[in-house]
């Protein structure tokens, strides 16, 4: 008997980027000519990437004139923007719940939240300027230490791929050096700005800081 299941799509992996390297990532290709073939954006560092999870705090929730929702999410190396409509019903709802009251699209500090998004790359031009965006599938209220973690594990990710790309064993890197003049050191620089931010304090003793009198008393 078959099994039913063994036919059904894989669903691609979402790669863990930062809004710095995916902001940038406005060149597309395909790796079939059929119908309905699945998309990649080709990320600076030569990965496709089909789908993203990205994480970060929520700025602003607009509405565009379609009434589709748009959030901004900024995540500390960078700015990326998701747009939710009819057919994300989910991140839609949430961003719904989200949204500042009155005629505000900005939302205050108190009213920040860690967000999580998982959804699918998009790239389009309009009038000269390119716009990179998330389609979400997922959209997430998080905590600090999920954020953390997540940070973490996709610094390490994003630093794997700076050095693959950087020893051209990148899958697409060929392609990435002709489609982009990207500056692979910044990228690292943000990514290591963002590991440094979750490094614990270690408190420090000012080098006039006098020495403690440890010396006994004197009896008398």
């Amino acid at each position: 008997m078959s099994d039913n299941n063994s036919a059904a799509p894989k669903r691609n992996e979402a790669v863990r980027t930062f809004a710095s390297e995916y902001t940038e990532a406005t060149t597309t290709f395909s790796e079939s000519n059929a119908d309905k073939a699945a998309q990649y954006s080709l990320l600076p560092t030569g990965v496709g990437a089909n789908r993203v999870m990205m994480m970060g705090t929520l700025l602003e929730v607009s509405r565009t004139k379609s009434d589709r929702l748009c959030g901004t999410i900024h995540d500390g190396t960078g700015s990326f923007k998701v747009y939710a409509g009819q057919f994300n019903q989910q991140a839609c709802s949430k961003l719904k719940e989200l949204e500042p009251d009155g005629n505000r699209t900005k939302l205050e500090a108190g009213e920040y939240e860690h967000v999580m998004v998982i959804g699918k790359t998009n790239s389009y031009e309009s009038s000269g300027t390119w716009y990179v965006t998330v389609e979400p599938e997922v959209f997430i209220v998080s905590d600090k230490e999920t954020r953390e973690r997540w940070e973490a594990e996709t610094a390490e990710k994003t630093l794997e791929r700076i050095e693959s790309f950087e020893n051209d064993d990148a899958p697409r890197g060929k392609t990435a050096r002709d489609h982009y003049d990207f500056d692979m050191s910044e990228l690292r620089g943000d990514v290591e700005a963002v590991v440094e931010d979750l490094l614990p304090e270690v408190p420090t003793v000012p080098a006039t800081a006098p020495s403690p009198d440890v010396t006994p008393p004197v009896e008398e």
